[in-house]
């Protein structure tokens, strides 16, 4: 099999908590001819998608993979090709899209172009209103203000970002006209503000789910002094049992991501509320392995050769 990785540069990846290096290196165990490219190195050409990059190998001791050769790549001729490069959710990050998804059927492009498209990540929940804790999009300060009133104690949040960059409390109505006014030049778009969950202190839930379904999750409780949870923020991962209510959350939500082609998703809960659906390039797996003596990317490879094996 051939398999392709669009993602960030490689000398950029962390090898202690990268997923998309489990999943590369779970490939090359496997037998699979990996190929490795950055999105820069996309283009469109005469009916055709091409990519410049790196044929990969891992020995198994190595923290990374070593570059085997550099060519130009006729994508269509990938088995699998995975979209594993963060946001910020901008143009840069959705022109691939466009070009990806002119490629044939045979190609099995992780996740759809076009599903992950259609679906930002602080913006998917809208479409599930009574998961979501009281929130608020706009762009439009007085309107933000009206909200933090009613709210007492609310988080803001850029919709195209990750991994808690951007994000920030108030509880006070001029520290929010404060922000606002010196952040006026970066508010090229609407703003999520959400109701603030002080469960969160307890952790944010991490729910992964591959084609729908629900396979696992961890906690991440925020460092001391911070209430973001993120483990590139200080968050510690701790093991999980899911509640009914994550469970319920999982089958509401799991046949939209499967008609979505959102093929693997980790999403976030925090008191028994969805706050984001991450499709654009899920992290988590190695801690997720670490609390659990599982092999989270071995699952998800198992699952993509069985898709493939029944389109033949």
């Amino acid at each position: 099999m051939r398999v392709a990785f669009q993602a960030d540069p490689l000398d950029s990846l962390n090898p202690a908590s990268d997923t998309s290096l489990l999943l590369i290196k779970e490939a090359c165990a496997r037998g699979m001819k990996v190929f490795y490219y950055a999105p820069s190195h996309l283009r469109w050409q005469e009916r055709s998608v091409y990519a410049t990059g790196a044929w990969l190998s891992w020995q198994d001791e190595t923290p990374l993979p070593q570059v085997q050769s550099h060519e130009d790549v006729l994508l269509s001729e990938m088995d699998v090709l995975w979209i594993r490069q963060n946001p910020p959710f901008d143009m840069a990050y959705l022109t691939p899209t466009y070009l990806l998804e002119t490629l044939p059927p045979k190609t099995l492009v992780l996740n759809d172009p076009k599903g992950l498209r259609d679906s930002p990540e602080k913006l998917l929940p809208l479409l599930f209103p009574d998961l979501m804790p009281p929130s608020l999009v706009t762009q439009d300060l007085e309107q933000a203000v009206y909200f933090l009133k009613e709210h007492v104690d609310v988080v803001l949040k850029p919709l195209y970002e990750f991994a808690g960059r951007g994000i920030v409390r108030f509880e006070k109505e001029n520290d929010l006209r404060v922000w606002w006014e010196e952040s006026s030049h970066k508010l090229a778009s609407p703003v999520l503000l959400q109701q603030f969950l002080p469960e969160v202190f307890d952790g944010d839930r991490r729910l992964f789910l591959i084609d729908g379904q629900f396979v696992g999750g961890f906690n991440k409780r925020p460092a001391p002094q911070e209430f973001r949870a993120n483990l590139g923020l200080g968050g510690i991962a701790e093991p999980l049992v899911p509640s009914l209510k994550e469970l319920a959350i999982c089958e509401r939500i799991g046949e939209d991501l499967r008609r979505r082609g959102l093929f693997f998703v980790g999403i976030d809960v925090v008191g028994g509320y969805l706050l984001e659906i991450n499709a654009t390039s899920p992290t988590g797996v190695p801690a997720f392995n670490a609390l659990y003596k599982r092999a989270l990317e071995q699952e998800l490879w198992d699952a993509i050769v069985r898709r493939k094996q029944g389109a033949q």
